[in-house]
């Protein structure tokens, strides 16, 4: 279904957090079977508008977590085999490296702290 309708593109976050495509992704995902025949009513909602946002967030906070496991080590290897005085290269690669952790953790915090604004409410 996602593939289908052209969904799977840009599931990424940013600085500004999820891409629309990724929240879309996840909230069709965290549908149940009866559900996913009216997929389309997902397009309109946002975290103001919850129809499954708190599943959304749960899931997306749990991939998070999983892709920053996975970017730490590879920032580790990296930091250890490149030398930025050898090459500007080198120091391209350390910095796309490190805002992408940065980017992760910040789209994780926002998370969070979304998350947490919601359950005092």
């Amino acid at each position: 279904l996602l593939s289908q309708q052209n969904l799977t593109g840009d599931l990424s976050c940013s600085m500004e957090g999820l891409s629309w495509r990724l929240q879309t992704a996840l909230q069709v995902l965290c549908m149940d079977h009866s559900g996913i025949s009216d997929w389309r009513s997902t397009l309109g909602q946002t975290p103001d508008n919850p129809a499954h946002w708190p599943e959304v967030q749960l899931v997306a906070q749990r991939l998070l977590n999983k892709r920053l496991e996975q970017h730490k080590p590879l920032i580790t290897v990296a930091e250890e085999v490149l030398d930025p005085r050898s090459s500007l290269i080198s120091v391209f690669i350390l910095l796309l490296l490190r805002e992408n952790l940065h980017i992760l953790e910040h789209s994780l915090k926002e998370l969070e702290t979304h998350t947490r604004d919601k359950l005092e409410k």
